[in-house]
């Protein structure tokens, strides 16, 4: 017994240095569920509530209702800024995939499945504050697809870009000007080009003013056309 104690306790204690805001669009009255059902392992809350009471521990999770839960879900920004200093939970159907990679996008580490009876679930809002981030195994096959998916969407994106022919560029460009014209392709603007070459903007800019100067260019776009016209694509 002093040994499990001694093993758990510090983990607890380290990931409840925050409380939770959990997402969930299935059942207005899930707070009061929960709060019925909880063994007082953590503390379940209200948005309003927790927004002008603080938590009397820190192993807090505040429930937000369907309403809420959308609304939030439209705003990530708002999302974002409302909830800085909380960590970020959801629940949600397997085959929501569009719904599970915006939650990710939104810095949602905790992820879990509606296919859960209540008392799963509350034995699952443990791991809140055990581990970093979790998804759910009921929804780990919807994030595979969804990966694989995305990693598909790649491969023909990168099939489709237009690729300067290094062979025919290098007579009349740097590797740091073939470099930043296949970035223009892309339709990079100068801070992401700066960022993808390692170089400063402003260096960024003298290039690509040398660039249309060579192929006669006015502008950005007309870059584009040029290199086009001038037979330089792969």
């Amino acid at each position: 017994m002093t040994k499990e104690t001694q093993t758990t306790k510090p983990k607890v204690q380290w990931m409840a240095s925050q409380p939770v805001i959990l997402l969930q669009w299935t059942d207005p009255c899930l707070h009061e569920v929960i709060q019925d059902q909880n063994n007082q392992w953590f503390t379940v809350a209200l948005l309003q509530k927790s927004m002008n009471t603080p938590f009397p521990t820190q192993s807090g999770l505040v429930v937000l209702s369907p309403e809420e839960s959308e609304d939030y879900w439209s705003s990530p920004y708002q999302f974002e800024s409302d909830f800085f200093y909380y960590r970020k939970a959801a629940i949600i159907e397997a085959e929501d995939s569009d719904r599970l990679q915006a939650l990710l996008q939104m810095n949602v580490t905790h992820v879990f499945s509606t296919q859960r009876k209540t008392v799963e679930l509350i034995d699952h809002f443990q791991l809140l504050w055990q581990h970093k981030c979790y998804i759910d195994p009921l929804l780990q096959q919807t994030l595979i697809e969804e990966i694989q998916q995305a990693e598909l969407q790649k491969a023909e994106e990168e099939e489709n870009q237009l690729t300067l022919c290094t062979q025919r560029a290098a007579c009349l460009f740097s590797n740091t000007q073939i470099l930043i014209i296949n970035e223009l392709l892309k339709g990079k603007n100068n801070l992401l080009i700066a960022k993808e070459c390692y170089i400063a903007p402003s260096t960024v800019n003298n290039h690509i003013s040398y660039i249309a100067r060579v192929l006669q260019a006015n502008d950005r776009t007309h870059i584009v056309k040029r290199v086009i016209e001038l037979d330089l694509l792969r």
